[in-house]
């Protein structure tokens, strides 16, 4: 449905508002004027005025325009004064962030929880193959299980962070086997101790650990 503009009486122009200016108009027989989208028609000879509510389909509804005619259609304000409130409320956010410990900061198990949830909540609903959506559905589908993946390896990752590795544990009981061998001079308690020493730390006590040994490659060898 369209006006030509000449059949109405604006009453009131806000500007900077989200989705753009906010036209209150006075339509004919209305009576009284209310905030339309009031932008151009596309279509038609181009003299009609859309008359969908301000921000009709949108994330600001009785604000600026329709999701028809430039409205955000439910994507954040990036104009005006709601811009520069956007950007605060961000940069509030980010400041908190920035206080948190990092071992916080860096915990992505909340965002995974979120990712199965939604998964788990997709999977009740999705169609069969037969369903004319099916298509959009398996891409969908595909898209919720890549973003799951990816949060496990990020979340492996940053665990194993703080672990040892199998060659930096070889180069620890080397290390070790070396200030036991300068300063045990008794061949049986030295042989106790690093027996007990590889024991402890989950490696084959039948290996020999000889003084002045380097890893190479995950590999003892000697100097």
């Amino acid at each position: 449905m369209g006006v030509h503009r000449e059949d109405c009486r604006i009453t009131k122009v806000e500007r900077d508002t989200a989705g753009g200016i906010t036209y209150h108009v006075k339509l004919p027989h209305a009576r009284e004027a209310f905030p339309i989208c009031f932008r151009r028609k596309k279509r038609g000879d181009g003299t009609e005025r859309c008359t969908n509510k301000a921000g009709f389909g949108t994330s600001h509804v009785g604000m600026g325009a329709c999701k028809l005619h430039g409205g955000n259609a439910g994507r954040p304000p990036v104009s005006g004064k709601y811009a520069i409130q956007t950007k605060m409320r961000l940069s509030d956010k980010i400041e908190a962030y920035l206080n948190v410990d990092r071992s916080k900061l860096l915990d992505l198990t909340r965002e995974l929880a979120t990712a199965r949830a939604m998964f788990d909540d997709f999977m009740e609903d999705f169609p069969d193959t037969e369903d004319q959506n099916y298509g959009i559905s398996f891409h969908r589908f595909t898209v919720i299980i890549g973003t799951i993946g990816t949060l496990v390896e990020k979340i492996s990752k940053i665990d194993s962070r703080n672990t040892l590795t199998a060659a930096q544990v070889m180069y620890l009981r080397a290390t070790m086997a070396d200030i036991m061998m300068k300063y045990l001079p008794d061949i049986h308690v030295r042989e106790r101790a690093i027996r007990e020493l590889a024991a402890r730390m989950g490696g084959d006590v039948s290996v020999e650990m000889r003084p002045s040994e380097i890893v190479i490659n995950g590999t003892m060898v000697d100097a």
